[in-house]
């Protein structure tokens, strides 16, 4: 198996990822009116049937038809704008989707890097890995993951191959690694941390020669 995959992530691939682990990005402003609005329709269609069937009460069979085609077209549009509201805001976000990424696998852990990151995350900061629609996800906790999408591998082989690798290391430390003795006594070494009452006297001691235009340290 290789050590390195490339792959680029689409907006609707990570939006789709997104929705899948029931995360939910907020609206862009100028979406938040007609998304009320449809809201509005929504429930105002489905409160009209509501009291037509528990208030036995008699009206055209147009008037029900037109009600529930309206609730179900608004629920339909609704939902489009949600999942347009993801891909948006993921446009706008910090993880830059549709950037080309490089994902290495490392004896510590995985290293994720492209033209604007470089993060490492080691094997136990991961809780699981899963394959959903077309993209494998690497789960870092309840909300935060790194999908990666099935084009990055050469066969559905070593996608198996990668998820059984992920899998097996996740949650286990990397082999230790030994710390020279000058370091090490330097790191056991006590430090000298100031008490709280000795630094706030300090910055307000400060704060007045500031005051009177005085230099501070």
């Amino acid at each position: 198996m290789r050590a390195s995959f490339e792959f680029i992530l689409t907006p609707e691939e990570f939006s789709a990822a997104v929705i899948q682990r029931g995360l939910r990005y907020p609206l862009p402003r100028w979406m938040r009116p007609g998304a009320t609005l449809l809201n509005i329709v929504l429930f105002g269609a489905f409160g009209f049937l509501g009291a037509m069937a528990f208030g036995h009460r008699t009206v055209p069979g147009k008037a029900v038809l037109a009600a529930a085609l309206v609730g179900a077209i608004a629920a339909l549009i609704s939902l489009w704008v949600s999942h347009r509201a993801t891909v948006i805001s993921l446009r706008a976000s910090t993880f830059m989707a549709g950037t080309r990424r490089t994902l290495a696998l490392e004896d510590g852990g995985v290293r994720i890097s492209s033209a604007h990151e470089d993060t490492f995350h080691p094997w136990t900061a991961f809780a699981a890995v899963e394959q959903h629609g077309e993209v494998v996800n690497l789960l870092l906790d309840a909300v935060n993951f790194q999908p990666v999408p099935f084009s990055a591998f050469e066969s559905d082989a070593e996608r198996e191959e990668f998820v059984s690798h992920v899998a097996a290391r996740i949650g286990k430390p990397p082999a230790a690694v030994a710390v020279p003795p000058a370091i090490a006594a330097t790191m056991d070494e006590p430090r000298h941390v100031p008490r709280r009452r000795a630094v706030a006297r300090r910055m307000l001691l400060d704060a007045i020669r500031l005051a009177f235009f005085l230099d501070v340290p």
